[in-house]
């Protein structure tokens, strides 16, 4: 049967109607359940009636479809639906018409749908800045409410304040207007004075009497905004659309909101990536946009800066053992302090790669899979290519073996044996546990080995007088050292007892050598003063003289070589022959006999002074040899 839009209505075709076919389309939903009701409605004895919609290829039918279902989607959600918002399918459709005309209708979708997703993230971004925006209301209406008392304390104060100053002036006003001992003009402006003075107090005793209602109004406007504001957030925390902590709600004013509309709040946790340290907020100044953080990991100290200096950071959230983790790894350790600042086996497995190692005061690390110990001061901020730390378990045995050989190896090859890594590790008493795992030799194998090396150095070094040898002593004791017991520590590892047997051999082959080289000496002089007596000019001073002038504080002496002076002041120097000037030295100086005679000595005497003598040193006066020193003597005494 076909039929127009006349058989909409007042058509009953129920009974034998299997199918329904529409050629052309109407435009509203009424229209089309209209015409399904024709044949879809009680009366119909078949299970289901198919309806078949037509679309003309090229035409508006595919899009008046679309708008058919859209409309009668609208209709029904307004009037039967939950939802608090929805869309026109009359507006809707416009968007798809203009899709339809478009050259690609595919590509205009496309585009559409980006452009409503953008729509869609603004909306979302404005709703955050929006809720953001009622936190910072909020906060200042909860600001008011808190200050309410003692605002309204300091104006019942001023308000007091100004009505007894206005009771003082109405009294004073009041008796200048009636004094007779004023003029008239003074009394008249005193009543004017009277008049203001009294408006005042008038005007003070009603603010004092109407300040409760006023504040307690201002504080039922500020709850009720308060109520409004937290019932619209708590709204948003049901629909999980709160962009922050809903505890915030609770607490206002701990928050604080940057010009970009981020939040900070008292408690929060940020990640700066500049240095990996995670700062905890924990106070906020919203009037001076300032938030006060703490360095829970990395360095710094407490400090209050504004918002906008807030470097580049995360937002973070973490348990306090995660926190405790974070600390721990934030922290440069020696490796010795690993295990004390609590970093456990496992947690050392589990974060290898983050824990921070100070590699200048050493570590034990395993490199190819061999153990290795990294020495102190070899490195100083980063490890060895491909080394992977050790975990430090000094009380193991394996683990302590190979570290204290590694140790011995080091001493050998001529290392200081101090190591404040191993003290870490094992204790002050580090140096006697790797004693045993090393060679050691006797006190007699030592002294052995340092007079052998000793002869040698006396072969190499030509020392063949005990003077030389003594010479050595003062000149070469870091070579003589060297030489001798370097060796001795590559050979044996108990490095103390060499240390020990090696003083005591050099103190005692210094001192034989400085007795030998004392008493060569003496027989040298001895000899030189033999050939001495040989020569035919020879003098010397006699005993008894020279303990009489001793008395007296004065040395004398006589020269025993070839002597020259060097002249002064135009005066040519002289040359003296050996054992021709008697010398005197006073040991007072210009305090002294000497320089007290000096004329007189020079006079009788023709006494020279000079500090040239190079036999000796110092000031000393000089006469000829053939001058009687008795008679000297006792000139001076």
């Amino acid at each position: 049967m076909l039929a127009n839009k006349k058989a909409e209505v007042g058509v009953n075709l129920q009974k034998g109607t299997t199918a329904i076919h529409h050629l052309t389309l109407p435009w509203t939903p009424a229209s089309i359940n209209q015409r399904n009701g024709r044949g879809v409605r009680q009366g119909n004895k078949v299970d289901s009636v198919a309806v078949y919609y037509y679309c003309g290829k090229g035409t508006f039918d595919s899009y008046r479809k679309d708008l058919l279902k859209a409309k009668s989607n609208w209709i029904n959600d307004l009037l039967m639906g939950e939802a608090k918002t929805m869309e026109n399918g009359d507006v809707t459709g416009l968007d798809e018409l203009l899709d339809m005309l478009a050259d690609n209708p595919e590509e205009a979708k496309r585009m559409r749908a980006e452009r409503l997703a953008a729509q869609g993230a603004k909306r979302e971004e404005n709703f955050r800045i929006g809720l953001i925006n009622k936190m910072q209301v909020l906060a200042s209406i909860q600001k008011n409410i808190d200050s309410i008392d003692q605002k309204k304390a300091a104006r019942r104060a001023s308000l007091e304040e100004q009505r007894d100053t206005a009771r003082r002036s109405v009294a004073k006003y009041e008796a200048q207007s009636s004094d007779a001992a004023l003029s008239e003009d003074e009394r008249a402006k005193a009543k004017d004075k009277l008049t203001s003075a009294k408006r005042r107090l008038s005007e003070a005793e009603r603010d004092l009497s109407g300040l409760d209602e006023k504040f307690q109004k201002f504080r039922e406007k500020q709850e009720s905004l308060k109520k409004m504001n937290v019932a619209l957030l708590r709204q948003a925390e049901r629909e999980g659309r709160l962009p922050f902590d809903a505890a915030l709600i609770d607490r206002p004013g701990d928050i604080v909101v940057s010009m970009n509309g981020n939040l900070f709040a008292v408690g929060d946790m940020l990640e700066f990536k500049r240095d990996g340290g995670i700062r905890k907020i924990t106070a906020v100044d919203p009037l001076q946009k300032t938030v006060t953080i703490v360095p829970i990991t990395g360095y710094g100290s407490e400090r209050t800066i504004g918002v906008i200096e807030i470097p580049e950071h995360t937002k973070v959230s973490y348990s306090e053992s995660e926190l405790a983790i974070k600390k721990l790894l934030s922290e440069v350790l020696t490796y010795a302090q690993i295990r004390s600042s609590g970093i456990d086996k496992d947690m050392f497995l589990n974060h290898i790669n983050e824990i921070r190692i100070r590699w200048s005061a050493g570590a034990v690390i395993r490199i190819g899979g061999e153990l290795d110990v990294v020495w102190e001061g070899a490195y100083s901020a980063v490890p060895p290519e491909g080394a992977v730390p050790v975990w430090p378990e000094p009380e193991n045995e394996s683990f302590k073996k190979a570290v204290l050989t590694c140790y011995l190896e080091r001493v050998r090859s001529g290392k200081s044996p101090f190591c404040t890594l191993l003290e870490g590790l094992f204790g002050e008493n580090y140096q006697e546990l790797a004693q045993e795992y090393g060679q050691r030799g006797t006190d007699a194998e030592i002294l052995e080995k340092c007079s052998i090396l000793w002869e040698e150095y006396k072969k190499d070094n030509k020392l063949d007088t005990a003077t030389s040898i003594a010479r050595a002593f003062r000149e070469q004791t870091y070579s003589i050292t060297r030489r001798v017991l370097d060796p001795i520590c590559e050979i044996y590892d108990n490095a103390r007892d060499i240390e020990r047997v090696f003083k005591d051999f050099f103190r005692g082959t210094q001192e034989r050598a400085q007795q030998e080289a004392a008493e060569e000496q003496r027989e040298a002089e001895r000899a030189a003063n033999e050939k001495l007596r040989e020569d035919p000019r020879y003098k010397e001073v006699p005993a008894d003289i020279a303990a009489k002038f001793s008395a007296l504080g004065i040395s004398i002496r006589v020269n025993r070589e070839e002597t020259y002076i060097p002249g002064f002041k135009g005066i040519r120097g002289v040359t003296h022959e050996p054992f021709s000037r008697w010398f005197f030295q006073d040991s007072a100086g210009f305090g002294g006999t000497l320089y007290r005679m000096k004329d007189l000595l020079k006079s009788r005497y023709d006494a020279k002074f000079t500090k040239d003598w190079r036999e000796h040193s110092g000031a000393w006066w000089h006469v000829s040899s053939l001058t009687d020193l008795q008679e000297i003597y006792e000139l001076l005494a």
